[in-house]
Order: C-alpha cells, then sequence, then structure tokens
C-alpha cells in the first residue's frame, strides 16, 4: 500500500526520496520539479500520484490539462504514475442537485482516468471516494477509498440508524486554547450543514474527538467569520458563537 503525502512542499523532495514516499501530484511546476529531482538522483519510474479537479475547485489538473500530462509521462522514465485520484466536493449532501453533482464529478473521473489510461500504456490506482462517498455512493470505489474523518466515527448528515453507526478507531489529544469557550454550546459549520450542539471547542484540536464527543477541530479556520471549510453561506455562525 503506498504512503502518498499530499500537497508536498519543494524544499522537502529530499526526504521524499529518502524514505520511498509517493508525492500527490497537482500542478506542472511540482511535476517537473520532481521529475528534475529523480533525474538529478538517477532515479527511474519513480511512483506519483495525480490529482484531477473534478469540482472541487481546490486543486488538481483540470481536463484541459489531460493531453500536457500523457505529453509528458511519454517522454521520461524516471516518474511513473502509480495512482490518479479526485476528491468529492459534496458527497455528503443528500440533495437530488448536490446527487446529481457527485455522480458527474465521477463520470468526468471515469472519463479523464479512461484517457490516460489508454494514452501511456500502463495501469494504475484510481481512487475518489472520501468518507462521504464510502457511505453514499459505494458502487464506485474502483481501486481504493480514502477513509479521513471516518477514521474518528464520524458520521455524515443522514446516517442514523443502529446498524450504520460506526466506532471510532483512533483519537487525539490536545491543549485547549480557548477555555471560555468550555462552557458554551455552539454550532459548527462542516460541509453545508451544523453539527448541534459542540462543546470544548478550542482553535486547533481538543482531545477525545470521537462519535461519541464531537470536538471540533477546525476552529482555528472558522473563528467568528461564520465560514466552513469552502466558505459554506451560514451566516449566522458568527452570531451563534458570541
Amino acid at each position: 500500500m503506498p504512503i502518498m503525502v499530499l500537497n508536498p512542499m519543494l524544499p522537502a523532495l529530499h526526504h521524499l526520496f529518502e524514505y520511498r514516499l509517493e508525492p500527490e501530484i497537482c500542478s506542472f511546476r511540482m511535476l517537473k520539479a520532481v521529475a528534475d529531482f529523480a533525474k538529478d538522483l538517477g532515479v527511474k519510474n519513480y511512483p506519483v500520484h495525480i490529482k484531477i479537479d473534478t469540482g472541487m475547485h481546490r486543486a488538481g489538473f483540470e481536463n484541459q490539462d489531460i493531453s500536457k500530462i500523457i505529453d509528458f509521462f511519454n517522454s521520461q522514465d524516471e516518474l511513473k504514475i502509480c495512482s490518479v485520484f479526485s476528491h468529492l466536493a459534496a458527497a455528503d449532501e443528500d440533495t437530488p442537485e448536490m446527487n446529481n453533482f457527485t455522480i458527474q464529478q465521477i463520470n468526468l473521473f471515469e472519463k479523464i482516468t479512461a484517457t490516460l489510461e489508454k494514452s501511456i500504456s500502463y495501469k494504475f490506482f484510481k481512487h475518489i471516494l472520501n468518507t462521504a462517498g464510502i457511505e453514499r455512493f459505494s458502487e464506485y470505489q474502483f481501486d481504493m477509498v480514502r477513509l479521513g474523518i471516518g477514521l474518528w466515527g464520524f458520521l455524515e448528515q443522514g446516517t442514523k440508524s443502529k446498524e450504520q453507526r460506526q466506532e471510532a478507531v483512533i483519537s487525539t489529544n490536545g491543549r485547549n486554547l480557548v477555555p471560555e469557550a468550555e462552557s458554551k454550546q455552539i454550532l459548527i459549520p462542516h460541509s453545508s450543514f451544523l453539527i448541534p450542539k459542540l462543546k470544548n471547542v478550542c482553535s486547533l484540536i481538543n482531545k477525545n474527538h470521537s462519535n461519541k464527543k464531537r470536538n471540533c477541530w477546525t476552529i482555528n479556520r472558522l473563528r467568528q467569520k461564520g465560514q466552513g471549510r469552502a466558505g459554506q453561506k451560514n451566516s449566522d455562525f458568527a452570531a451563534r458563537l458570541r
């Protein structure tokens, strides 16, 4: 199983090669930098993971970049694609509009990966499902899935039956940096909905983050701006926080 490093930094490339870690590549600048580094070391077929932007619009190559990616990989042997992946933007939102959008992302991903695989003449892993995708779109698992926040026992909106409940398999601890918030019960936006009645809020991370105590781990980004991870329309958040 590969160990992928998301968003690697250029000054740390030597650590990737030293420990055989496999970088996510989401820009031509990083692609060229990793290839040049491998060439200087005399390394061949170093595994990399190509991120495709199918609708999240956070990072990744777009559909119009694919022909250039194909040309690149067919013209060198320093790097080899280990996997191609994308990220679902709204898999946790069970509305007809967002469900259709998720399927559009998956269809575009299938189209792009088929073109890549045919053009570079070798197979690679494909994966697009995050925690919400695993729960709600399990028929699109491809070769791998990425269980992120699900490791904490977090359930997506609408998953309520006892049989579907998850148990946290890991936990984390940290210092509470906002003690004055401990006695409050507030609503924290996550995706485009609100998780009710959170306690022990801190600005970085706080302890016992599990399905039984759903403590917030992104307050440092929220503060009193009333926005979630992608700037969701939760305009009343600031008022609730005060």
